[in-house]
Order: structure tokens, then C-alpha cells, then sequence
């Protein structure tokens, strides 16, 4: 996050007195010579002042041969001006310390470093000598996860096992146990062009029901539809507890048990999730079944917006190659793939894990449409999301335009090297 820096001037105190007036203390005394030293000292301190500061701040992302190499500001998340409502039932919440949002707790800090940083540009593959064991494919919400998992059990299911999460469900915040993975897989995490990405959660909330206008329903099964923009991202990323977690929440007082040890959903503990028990996870037709992430940093409160949710959960997924278990790390953009196709990616899989891909690889279409959004829209997420992590994995702002079809030609998207692949997002 750049710091405003506030540069005074040095100005030299003019000399006061008649007595002093004409007197020179100095071999020569041409002061407009004097005065123009002076002034190109200032210029150098104030040229250092700014340089250091900004040095200290930006982060840039290589690109490709002809791509332009842009330097992404980290500007405040939209946390600063919605307030992260306290968990329920939980004490403290509310008034959790923002030194954890400040990368000050090493064990819970999602801060980016410039290892995950090289992790975001392409492939880790640890070249161990013992055989890949799973093909693990992780990615949020509608980032093309469905799609690349079925055309993984088609290339590669009847020689590994291929499955939809690693050490949680594909869409959840991963963690580093040894206990729950210690093979050797081959993680493959996708995303997709945050602006895409955004507007298909508010389109299709998957288990963030409240996140959905069902208000007006006069029936449970009915179809519920989206909220407003402005209304979607300045919601806190937050849902009430069900009944079942409330009695939960009596019975633990009654008992003098703390409720942040309770086991829960996806492994989580009671101030991570709402809600905790299974029988408040309810399912709704087309939605999913219900479940909200808490912030995932021990600060015991809620996601001020799906922004904050989307920078935790992709500077997480970027630190899986250094847990345990992990043979190789693919990040994956939808787009990239999409536009030139899985064939590159097919065959890396096949290089780390020793083994044949049996299935036809999907072609490029050579181009990728994004969705039709509010300019309004598009400015906000300029202003407020976070670029800097974005840029970890190449995706960087695009001008606002009118609600109309919009294509990104290939030329756009040559983010990495060939060999690596370029990455994309879909449902």
C-alpha cells in the first residue's frame, strides 16, 4: 500500500539585520550560484526520498516478449470503509487486533513473500525421485474447475487418482498437515480474471446463500435472483447461524466450553465457519449448501467483502507448494486456458507425473470473452481490489467499457513462457 510521503522544502533562513546584510563567509560569494547548489541538493534528497519509498512498496510482474511490464499499487481494501461485523458467539470478535491484517502474526499472515511471488508465475516441481500419487485440483467458485476435473479423470483417472480437493474441499482454504497428505501430489490450483470472476458469484452465489435476493420468495424452492453490484461487494462476507449452532452456542456456556475449539464443518474451527454443524449447512437447489468462511487469519470476523475473501484465498493457495505432500504446483488461469487450449498443460502433467494422458486435448478458441459489466462496476474494482496480489498471477486492470461483448486476443494473454502455460477461470 503506498504511503504519502510529505516532502518539505528546505528553505535557507534569509539573513536579517543590516549589519549582516553585505557580509560573505564563504571564498566565493555569488550567491545565485549558491542558491542553484542548494537547489539541486534538494532535488536529489527529495528524488531519494521518493524513490526509496516507492521501491519499498511496488510490486512488479514480469511479462512476456512484448508485453508491457507494469508496476501494481496495493490500494486499501474495501475493509477500510465496511466494517467487519464480530462473529456471533464469539468473544473478541469485533475487536480483534488489525496487527494480523499487517502480516505482525507469522502463523496466520497470508502476506505475500517473493517466494509465493516466483510460485505465481509458473510451475514448482520439486523433481523428487518417488512417483506422483494423486492429481489434486483446487480453485474457488466458478473458475473452471468442473470443466478441468472431468477432463482430468479422462486423461489421467484410470492411472492415479484424480480428485477435487487437497487437504479441504477444492473451494475452501487449504492447510499444512502432515498427517492428512504426505504423498506425493501434483496440486493443480485454478483462477480467473477477477472481474469475471466477481460477477459470477453475484450472478450464482454458490453456498453464500445470503448473498442472494431471495426476499421476496414465497416458496424455499424458488428460484432467488442477484443482488445489485454495489449491494454484492459492500455486503460483509457473512451469513446468520442456524439453529443447530445456536444450541451449540447454549449448550457450550452451560458446560464452560469454548466454542472456538469446536469441530467443525470442512475441519474448521467454530470462528472460522458459519455454520459449524452439518445440519445448518443446508442445501439449496442450484446454490449449494450453505457455508460462509470466516477470515482466515484468527481475527475471529467476517470478510468486510468477496474482494478480502479472494485475496486471502489466492495468496493460500499460493503458499500450498510449501506444505507437505506436494509433489509439483501448477497455477492455472481459465483464460490461458481456454485460449491456446490444454495441450501444453496435458503434457507437463505427463512430464511430472511419468504417466500417459489417454483422452483428446481441448482446443484453443483463440479468444476469450469476458463478461458484460457495469463500467461503474469495473472502476470500483480498479479503485478498491487489490492489484498487487492480482499481479502474482498476472491479472492486472483493464479499462472500463461499455456493457457490450468484449474479446481478449491472444496476444493480451502471452503472460508466460510457453512451456509454463497461461492460466484461466471458469465454472
Amino acid at each position: 500500500m503506498f504511503r504519502q510521503h510529505s516532502l518539505i522544502r528546505a528553505t535557507g533562513g534569509a539573513a536579517t539585520g543590516s549589519s549582516h546584510k553585505d557580509q560573505c563567509f564563504l571564498p566565493c560569494c555569488d550567491y545565485r550560484k549558491l542558491n542553484l547548489v542548494a537547489f539541486a541538493g534538494s532535488l536529489l534528497y527529495i528524488g531519494y526520498i521518493v524513490g526509496y519509498s516507492q521501491s519499498s512498496q511496488l510490486g512488479t510482474f514480469p511479462f512476456g516478449a512484448g508485453a508491457e511490464q507494469t508496476a501494481y499499487s496495493s490500494p486499501p481494501a474495501l475493509r477500510t470503509s465496511t466494517a467487519s461485523p464480530g462473529v456471533e458467539g464469539v468473544e473478541g470478535g469485533s475487536a480483534a487486533s488489525d496487527a494480523v491484517m499487517d502480516g505482525k502474526n507469522d502463523k496466520k499472515s497470508f502476506m505475500s513473500s517473493a517466494e509465493d511471488m516466483a510460485v505465481g508465475q509458473g510451475a514448482v516441481d520439486y523433481n523428487r525421485d518417488k512417483p506422483a500419487t494423486s492429481i489434486n485440483l483446487i480453485g474457488e467458485r466458478h473458475s473452471g474447475t468442473n470443466w478441468i476435473n472431468d477432463h482430468l479423470q479422462d486423461c489421467f483417472g484410470d492411472q492415479i487418482a484424480v480428485e477435487s480437493e487437497f487437504t479441504r474441499f477444492k473451494h475452501w482454504f487449504q492447510f499444512d498437515d502432515s498427517s492428512v497428505r504426505n504423498g506425493e501430489a501434483v496440486v493443480i490450483a485454478m483462477f480467473r480474471d477477477p472481474y469475471d470472476w466477481v460477477e459470477a458469484m453475484r450472478e450464482r452465489p454458490h453456498h453464500a446463500h445470503d448473498h442472494a435476493d431471495c426476499t421476496d420468495l414465497e416458496c424455499p424452492d424458488c428460484e432467488c435472483r442477484s443482488m445489485d453490484w454495489k449491494d454484492f461487494v459492500s455486503k460483509p462476507w457473512i451469513g446468520p447461524r442456524g439453529p443447530a449452532d445456536k444450541d451449540l452456542m447454549v449448550r457450550a456456556k452451560a458446560e464452560g466450553r469454548k466454542l472456538e475449539v469446536e469441530g467443525c464443518l470442512a475441519g474448521y474451527r467454530f470462528d472460522e465457519v458459519i455454520p459449524c454443524l452439518p445440519e445448518d449447512s443446508v442445501d439449496k437447489e442450484g446454490y449449494s449448501s450453505y457455508m460462509y468462511e470466516l477470515m482466515h487469519d484468527g481475527s475471529n470476523r467476517a470478510y468486510g467483502s468477496i474482494i478480502d475473501l479472494r485475496r486471502e484465498k489466492l495468496l493460500n493457495f499460493l503458499t500450498v507448494p510449501r506444505m507437505n505432500g506436494v509433489r509439483a504446483f501448477f497455477p492455472q488461469r481459465y483464460e490461458g486456458l481456454v485460449l491456446k487450449g490444454t495441450e501444453d498443460f496435458l503434457k507437463s502433467l505427463e512430464e511430472v507425473t511419468g504417466l500417459t494422458a489417454k483422452c483428446t486435448p481441448f482446443e484453443g478458441t483463440g479468444v476469450v470473452k469476458h463478461k458484460n459489466v457495469e463500467p461503474e462496476f469495473m472502476e470500483w474494482m480498479n479503485e478498491y481490489h487489490d492489484w498487487a496480489t492480482e499481479g502474482m498471477i498476472g491479472y492486472q486492470k483493464r479499462e472500463p467499457v461499455k456493457m457490450q461483448e468484449v474479446k481478449m486476443q491472444e496476444s493480451e494473454q502471452s503472460v508466460f513462457s510457453s512451456r509454463r502455460m497461461t492460466f484461466e477461470s471458469q465454472k
